[in-house]
């Protein structure tokens, strides 16, 4: 019985030894989420947080995947940003917490590497930016695009794409597709997908910013609300106090 050989690829010589290994499932994700978080996220949360587990999740059981600090400021940077307004003191970490738990990732240690990167990218200038990415000199961004370039296989995501486009932000960098495009290249990732993820990190943004807007609206005018109903039962009390006043010195002159 004859087989057949393996495939003499870079890739099949790289990742050969992983062929037939059971890898974590999507649903397994989200499963160890909800019993993480018993919760339920709101409704105008829900989406964001599943897309957020789903996306990373296939992007971290890929194995070409190398977890590195720009990849940990795009992810808790886009969380922060669209779940900043998460009602509940502290609620919005909780969340993050579960959801780094449900992706073997540790919540601490993403904070740590985006904080260190995004404090490292408000001191820099484009120029700093530059030749960082170009692998020059020693910072930690220098560190991750040399490891880039040194790896054929190293895998670009939609993580690395935003934390790429937050340092820029950091640096006062204006984030146009020409300008991301620029930067991306001189590590050699994937254009196209840069493109695609800047164009869905604005919209998404945008549409936050929308929500957050109609969620203060809604909040205000409840406020007000409350506040006409609370006037209307100080009314009641006081005409019911007077009323009770009047029929007393009544029965006193009687």
């Amino acid at each position: 019985m004859s087989t057949v050989a393996a495939p003499d690829t870079p890739g099949a010589k790289r990742f050969g030894d992983l062929s037939g290994k059971e890898v974590k499932t999507v649903s397994a994700s989200m499963t160890r989420f909800c019993e993480q978080y018993k919760r339920p996220i709101l409704p105008q949360y829900r989406t964001i947080v599943n897309d957020l587990i789903q996306s990373t999740h296939l992007t971290l059981v890929d194995a070409r995947f190398k977890y590195d600090a720009v990849f940990a400021l795009g992810l808790h940077g886009i969380y922060f940003r669209l779940l900043k307004s998460y009602p509940g003191e502290g609620e919005a970490q909780t969340i993050f917490d579960a959801l780094t738990n449900c992706l073997d990732l540790e919540s601490a240690s993403i904070a740590s590497d985006a904080e260190s990167l995004s404090t490292w990218a408000k001191s820099a200038s484009e120029a700093d930016l530059v030749a960082a990415l170009k692998g020059e000199g020693d910072s930690q961004l220098a560190s991750i695009a040399r490891a880039a370039k040194d790896d054929e296989f190293y895998l670009y995501s939609k993580m690395w794409g935003l934390g790429l486009i937050q340092m820029m932000e950091g640096a006062g960098i204006e984030t146009t597709q020409e300008k991301v495009v620029e930067l991306v290249e001189y590590v050699g990732f994937p254009v196209a997908k840069v493109k695609q993820d800047l164009v869905q990190y604005k919209d998404v943004l945008e549409k936050a910013l929308q929500a957050e807007q109609l969620f203060k609206e809604i909040e205000i005018r409840e406020k007000k609300k409350m506040a006409e109903r609370l006037e209307e039962k100080a009314k009641r009390a006081l005409a019911q106090a007077q009323a009770a006043d009047a029929a007393s010195l009544a029965a006193q002159q009687k």
